[in-house]
C-alpha cells in the first residue's frame, strides 16, 4: 500500500488539475495564444513525432499492413474478452503441486512466451509426458499378458514374421499392429516403428508433391485429380503415429492409455497458453521481436535518466525503420521485425513496471506513452499550467525566461532565437555556449514536453516581436515625441488588444476557406458569421467573452455587432435530455441584432448535421494553413492599428438588463 501511495503521488503530477490557477493580466497575452500554439509546432516535430502523427492519421482511415504474411494484426489489440474462460487448476492437485505450478511452471511458460517460443515448443515436454505414460501403460499390460501365458504354460507357436520384417509394412494412414514375442521387445519396437513412420510419411509427401506437379503440367479444364491429390497430401501431413501391440500368442490388442494426470496437466498448460496469448502484453511480446527487444531495454533501465534516454532512443529507432519500411523488398522485410504502430508503442510504455523501478521511473516511463490527440491534450494542459513540467523541462523554461532580462527588447529577441538554436545544436557546436547542453536535455523529453518547451519559446519570441513592432510604430507616429512618455499600462492594453483581434482576424481568414449554406439575414455579413463559427468550435467560452468585449470597443458598427453575437453565444446554456440537445441564449435588451437573425444564427451554429461542426475545427486545417492565417491575421491587425493607434479611444460596453429567449435545437 505504501508503494501504491508513492506511485499515486507521482502519477498525480501527470494528470491535469481540476481547476486552473489565476493568470495575471501581465501574463494574459501568453494565455491568449496557448491554444493556437498546439497547432503550430513548426520545426519542433522530430522524426519520431512526424512518424507517429503520420500513422495515427493513416490508421484512422485504414489498417496499416506492415507484416508481409498478413497474419499478424494489431487492430483492437487492447480489447480483452472478459467472457473468456480462465484456466482452472486440476482439482486433484495437492498444495505442493499447486505451489510448484504457480511459482515455477507458469512463470517459466510466461518467460518462454514473451521470448517468442511457440506453443508447440512449449507443449513438447508435456506431450512427451503423455506419450511416455501411454508407453508405460502398454508395456505393463503386455507384461501382464505375458505373465499369464507363462503361468498357463501355453505352448509358444512360431510367429509368421520377425520384428525386423514388420516396420517396412507400416501404413501412415491407419493404425498399425506390431506383433511381439515378449514384452522385452516393446521399447525397441515402438522406437523403430515411430522412426519408420516419419520416414515413410516424408517419402509419401514427396511422392504426392511430384504427382501434383505432374498433374499441373498435363492439366486440362478438369481439376478434380489435382484436388484429390491435395486432399490426400493434407491427410498425409496431418497423420500421427498410431500403433497397437500384441503378443504373438495372444489375440488381445494393446493400445497404451496415457495417465489422467499427464493429460490434465497438458490440457491446463495448453489452455493457459491460449489465455495468456489473449493478453496484450504477452501477445505483443510473443508476436513481435522488435516489441520484445524494446520492452527488455526498458526493463534494463536502472535510473530515471536511463528511462528517459532509452525511451527517446526507442521512439527514434522505431520511426527510422517505419519511414524505410515501405521501400524495403519482401525479402528484406522477412529478415526484420516490423516497426511498432502507435497503439503498440503506447502499450509498450504503459506496461506494468519491473519490480526494481522506483515510482519516479514508472511515472517517467508513462509520460512517453502519449502520441496524436492525447499528446496534444497533455501539451495544452502543460501550457495552461494544469500539469507541472518535469525538472528537465523546467530547467529549459528557466533558461528561456532568463533571456528576457536584457535591457533592450531586440537583445532579448536575439537571445530567445539563440534558445531555438540551442535545443537543436550540441552545446560545443554553438558560437555562444550555454551553461549546460540544452539539446541533450531536450532530446530526452517526451513529445508533449518538447511541444510545451517549444511552444513557450515561440510565445516568448512572438511577444517580443510584437513589442518591437509597437515600439517601431510609436517611433514613426507624428504625435509621438519621446518614447519615455509612453504610458506602460496603455502599451500593455494595446498588446492585449492586438492578440485578441489577431485571433479574430485569423478566424475570418480560416472561415473564408469553408463552404457552407448561405446566411439569409443581412444584419451581419457571411464572412463574420463564419469567423464566429470558427471561434465557437475552437475556443472556450471565457475566451469568446474576451474577444467579444474587445470587438465591442471598436468604433466600427460591424465589429460591435460581431462582439455582441460572440458574447451572447459564449453565455449559451447547453444541456442534454433524451437524445436531444437544448441550447438557450439570452439576448441583450438593446440588441444590435434582431431576434430573427439570432434564430438563424442558432440554427447555423448548432446544426443537426454534426459534420457541419467538424468543418470549422482546427484539426481540419493543415499546420501550414494555421501558421499562414495566424501571420495574416496579425498583419491585418497591425494595418488596422495604424489608423487607430494615435487616438487610442475605445467605446464602453453599455449592455443593460437581459431578457431570456429559449430555443431548442
Amino acid at each position: 500500500l505504501e508503494k501504491i501511495k508513492g506511485l499515486a503521488e507521482e502519477m498525480h503530477s501527470l494528470e491535469p488539475l481540476d481547476k486552473t490557477e489565476f493568470v495575471s493580466l501581465a501574463e494574459i497575452e501568453q494565455s491568449y495564444s496557448a491554444e493556437s500554439l498546439t497547432e503550430n509546432k513548426g520545426d519542433n516535430l522530430n522524426q519520431a513525432e512526424i512518424y507517429e502523427e503520420a500513422i495515427n492519421r493513416e490508421t484512422s482511415e485504414q489498417t496499416i499492413e506492415l507484416e508481409p504474411s498478413g497474419k499478424i494484426t494489431t487492430e483492437g489489440f487492447e480489447r480483452i474478452d472478459l467472457r473468456a474462460d480462465i484456466p482452472r487448476i486440476p482439482e486433484d492437485y495437492t498444495p505442493t503441486e499447486i505451489s510448484k505450478l504457480i511459482n515455477e511452471t507458469l512463470p517459466e511458460i510466461d518467460r518462454q512466451l514473451e521470448n517468442g517460443t511457440t506453443p508447440k515448443e512449449i507443449l513438447a515436454p508435456f506431450n512427451e509426458a503423455i506419450r511416455q505414460s501411454a508407453s508405460d501403460d502398454a508395456q505393463k499390460r503386455l507384461e501382464s499378458i505375458y505373465q499369464k501365458q507363462r503361468n498357463n504354460r501355453t505352448e509358444t507357436p512360431q510367429t509368421n514374421q520377425s520384428l525386423e520384417q514388420q516396420p517396412p509394412k507400416i501404413d501412415v494412414r491407419r493404425q498399425n499392429i506390431i506383433e511381439l514375442k515378449s514384452p522385452n521387445e516393446y521399447l525397441l519396437a515402438e522406437k523403430e516403428a515411430i522412426n519408420t513412420f516419419y520416414r515413410r510419411q516424408k517419402q509419401e509427401v514427396g511422392n504426392l508433391l511430384t504427382k501434383i506437379d505432374d498433374s499441373r503440367l498435363h492439366q486440362t479444364s478438369d481439376k478434380s485429380q489435382e484436388i484429390a491429390l491435395k486432399k490426400e497430401l493434407n491427410q498425409t501431413r496431418d497423420a500421427k503415429p498410431n500403433f497397437a501391440f500384441k503378443l504373438e500368442n495372444s489375440s488381445e490388442i494393446i493400445v497404451g492409455k496415457p495417465s489422467q494426470e499427464s493429460v490434465e496437466k497438458r490440457n491446463f498448460i495448453s489452455s493457459y497458453i491460449s489465455y495468456q496469448l489473449k493478453q496484450p502484453e504477452t501477445r505483443l511480446r510473443f508476436e513481435n521481436e522488435r516489441y520484445r527487444d524494446f520492452a527488455l531495454r526498458l526493463e534494463s533501465a536502472a535510473t530515471r535518466d536511463d528511462v528517459m534516454k532509452i525511451s527517446s532512443e526507442i521512439r527514434a529507432e522505431n520511426a527510422d525503420l517505419g519511414f524505410k519500411w515501405k521501400d524495403l523488398t519482401n525479402g528484406e522485410k522477412e529478415k526484420l521485425p516490423r516497426p511498432l504502430t502507435s497503439k503498440e508503442m503506447q502499450f509498450l510504455f504503459t506496461e506494468s513496471s519491473p519490480a526494481h523501478y522506483t515510482n519516479e521511473m514508472s511515472a517517467r516511463r508513462l509520460s512517453f506513452a502519449h502520441s496524436g490527440a492525447s499528446r496534444r491534450a497533455m501539451t495544452e494542459s502543460l501550457l495552461k499550467g494544469e500539469i507541472s513540467p518535469s525538472p528537465e523541462a523546467q530547467k529549459l523554461i528557466e533558461s528561456l525566461q532568463l533571456r528576457l532580462q536584457r535591457l533592450e527588447i531586440n537583445d532579448s529577441l536575439l537571445a530567445t532565437k539563440h534558445f531555438f538554436e540551442s535545443v537543436k545544436t550540441p552545446n560545443e557546436a554553438l558560437k555562444h555556449k550555454n551553461s549546460f547542453d540544452h539539446r541533450e536535455i531536450y532530446q530526452k523529453l517526451p513529445s508533449q514536453e518538447k511541444d510545451f518547451v517549444y511552444g513557450r519559446a515561440t510565445q516568448q519570441k512572438e511577444n517580443l516581436e510584437y513589442r518591437l513592432a509597437f515600439k517601431n510604430e510609436r517611433l514613426q507616429s507624428k504625435d509621438e515625441i519621446n518614447l519615455s512618455q509612453i504610458n506602460k499600462q496603455e502599451t500593455g492594453e494595446k498588446e492585449k488588444s492586438f492578440h485578441i483581434l489577431s485571433q479574430f482576424n485569423q478566424a475570418r481568414i480560416l472561415g473564408s476557406k469553408i463552404e457552407s449554406p448561405i446566411f439569409t439575414q443581412k444584419e451581419i455579413n457571411e464572412t463574420n458569421v463564419k469567423a464566429i463559427m470558427v471561434l465557437l468550435k475552437n475556443q472556450p467560452p471565457e475566451k469568446l467573452q474576451i474577444i467579444g468585449q474587445e470587438l465591442q470597443k471598436s468604433q466600427n458598427i460591424e465589429n460591435k455587432t460581431v462582439g455582441e453575437v460572440l458574447k451572447t453565444f459564449a453565455r449559451a446554456e447547453i444541456s442534454q435530455a433524451e437524445n436531444k440537445t437544448n441550447i438557450t441564449i439570452k439576448l441583450p435588451e438593446k440588441a444590435l441584432v434582431s431576434t430573427e437573425t439570432y434564430r438563424e444564427l442558432l440554427e447555423k451554429f448548432y446544426p443537426n448535421d454534426t459534420r457541419e461542426n467538424e468543418k470549422y475545427k482546427f484539426e481540419n486545417f493543415s499546420e501550414k494553413e494555421i501558421t499562414r492565417t495566424r501571420e495574416k491575421g496579425q498583419d491585418e491587425t497591425l494595418n488596422n492599428f495604424r489608423e487607430e493607434i494615435k487616438g487610442n479611444v475605445y467605446q464602453n460596453d453599455n449592455s443593460g438588463k437581459i431578457i431570456e429567449t429559449e430555443t431548442a435545437v
